[in-house]
């Protein structure tokens, strides 16, 4: 408890001095050259030898901290953790001073004199052990690593990687934004890579392949991930007090927002009957996930996508190897939406034409932009009086709570051995916060009509009969239902009863599995994914995908 006390502490700490420290980057600075030695050993270890040219430009700093990442999602319950041991630091122009600090997750390696500050061109040379670095596959053992990661504040230049220790028999690279496929400038099949420059928060992945057998160890070390129910069952007295948090102030809320919802369905179950099965008017895809819980959807890019297709704005044919072509037929209007816009500049940012998987982060990206649209256009709409998921009381009341909870938890932890206490109130805490974010807010009668009316459209949707259809405009039909289809999750119901209808003649509904199948992939790539776990680099690789990598910048 004592151990949990003191780290609780020094995470609070953490996050107060990194707020300067990331503020601080820029005035041109920036890492001149980057030149990562990569020694695979027969443990299955990794030896990093970093070379970093930092220029601090003409600001007085103090040095340089290097975050490496030593624990990442392996998969649906467990992580993978690279232990960093063996920290060597040198400069023969800068204070070289270092001090290593272990958070659980990353290895902080700050190097520097708190005392002195140093300008301009400076070379530093970073050596750290990792333990369980490689991967055995049939037939190869892999090495899948972020030689430089994505968490760098400053823009880095000429990037030199070189893989050894074992024999590399194939190699490849990648460059770019976290989840990107485009390979680096140069990889060598004999383990040496290149990159001429990456831009703050991109990262250079490298994979390499060694004869089966070569590492004796090649295996991951992976932990049960740390939940509510594994951290219960070690600790069985815990749950006292955070049961009488979670049942307290959680339940009384509860309570009060089911009679809230009782009082405010009335209208609406008066009016569900007598009206045809139509979306409410003025509802466009992107906006329906807002009004039937005040929450957005991974979904909804998707679905601005698909409306953009059937608006003849995009392009969609699919390509071998599961991709999808994406072509931009025409420039954005004023007449589109706003979330309609913004997915046209997320998505071909860099030309009019791109594949689903190059686009993937772009659908990812664009996902807080959408949600702030949809806030905003419920209210204007008149179906909400203010914006879904603003904090409120229940809010405050948290925050207070966990504002609390570190003072409460060091001082309890080291006097009485009852941090416990502390870590109960930081709970309640996060339990009051998340409900006041995730609850939806109250809506307007008129709301409450049309959320009743939506209702009433997705079970119409469920069992269309395209049959019922006048024939010239089954195919005009479906380019419209697809996109509610796709956010109301009935997109392969909708696909299989056009399907079974024979609506594949031509136009936009040529074959509508394909659509079933191009809302799956995308909105797979639209939604967070956590690490392949054991999949080779070699058939799932991306920029920032592999072990190891992290940051930093000047402090």
């Amino acid at each position: 408890m004592r151990i949990m006390s003191a780290l609780a502490g020094v995470v609070l700490l953490t996050g107060l001095a990194a707020g300067p420290a990331a503020a601080a980057a820029g005035d041109g600075e920036r890492i001149r050259s980057y030149d990562v030695r990569l020694e695979v050993r027969p443990d299955g270890s990794l030896r990093v030898t970093e070379t970093i040219d930092y220029d601090f430009g003409a600001t007085p700093r103090r040095g340089i901290e290097r975050d490496i990442d030593t624990e990442q999602r392996f998969d649906g319950s467990r992580d993978r953790r690279y232990p960093v041991s063996d920290v060597e630091v040198s400069s023969s122009t800068a204070p070289d001073q270092v001090q290593v600090t272990d958070s659980g997750d990353g290895t902080t390696v700050r190097i520097g004199d708190p005392d002195r500050t140093v300008t301009g061109r400076h070379t530093y040379r970073i050596g750290y052990t990792v333990a369980a670095a490689t991967t055995r596959f049939a037939g190869h053992d892999e090495l899948h690593w972020n030689a430089v990661g994505p968490g760098w504040r400053v823009p880095v230049g000429d990037v030199r990687v070189r893989v050894g220790g074992a024999e590399v028999t194939r190699a490849t690279c990648f460059a770019g934004a976290p989840g990107a496929t485009a390979p680096c400038d140069s990889a060598v099949a004999s383990g040496r890579f290149a990159q001429a420059a990456l831009a703050p928060g991109e990262a250079l992945t490298v994979v390499t392949a060694f004869p089966a057998g070569s590492v004796a160890a090649a295996a991951p070390v992976l932990v049960e991930r740390r939940t509510a129910r594994t951290f219960l069952a070690g600790s069985p007295l815990y749950a006292l007090p955070l049961a009488a948090l979670f049942l307290g102030g959680p339940g009384w809320l509860l309570v009060t927002g089911i009679r809230r919802k009782r009082a405010q369905e009335a209208p609406a179950l008066a009016y569900r009957q007598g009206f045809a099965p139509q979306p409410p008017p003025g509802l466009r895809p992107a906006l329906a996930g807002m009004l039937l819980s005040g929450s957005a959807r991974p979904v909804d890019a998707v679905s601005v996508l698909l409306d953009l297709s059937a608006r003849g704005h995009v392009s969609i044919t699919p390509l071998a190897g599961r991709d999808w072509r994406l072509v931009a037929v025409r420039p954005p209007d004023a007449s589109l939406p706003p979330e309609a816009r913004a997915v046209l500049r997320a998505v071909f940012a860099r030309g009019p034409d791109t594949t689903l998987k190059a686009a993937g982060r772009a659908l990812l990206g664009v996902r807080g932009e959408l949600r702030t649209i949809a806030r905003d256009e419920v209210v204007r709409l008149g179906w909400f009086s203010r914006p879904p998921q603003e904090a409120t009381g229940p809010a405050a009341l948290g925050a207070a709570m966990l504002f609390l909870a570190v003072p409460v938890t060091l001082l309890l932890g080291f006097l009485a051995d009852a941090g416990v206490a502390g870590i109960a109130l930081g709970a309640g805490g996060i339990v009051l916060v998340a409900h006041a974010f995730t609850r939806p807010r109250p809506r307007t009668a008129a709301g409450e009509i049309a959320r009743s009316q939506l209702i009433a459209f997705k079970a119409h949707l469920s069992r269309i009969d395209p049959m019922g259809l006048p024939a010239g405009h089954r195919e005009a039909a479906l380019a419209g239902l697809l996109p509610f289809a796709v956010v109301l999750g009935l997109a392969p119901q909708l696909a299989g009863a056009f399907s079974a209808a024979g609506v594949v003649a031509g136009g936009y509904a040529a074959n509508p599995a394909w659509w079933s199948t191009f809302a799956t992939d995308a909105t797979r790539a639209a939604t967070p994914s956590s690490s392949s776990g054991g999949s080779s680099g070699f058939s799932g690789g991306s920029a920032g995908g592999g072990g190891g990598g992290g940051g930093g910048g000047s402090w």
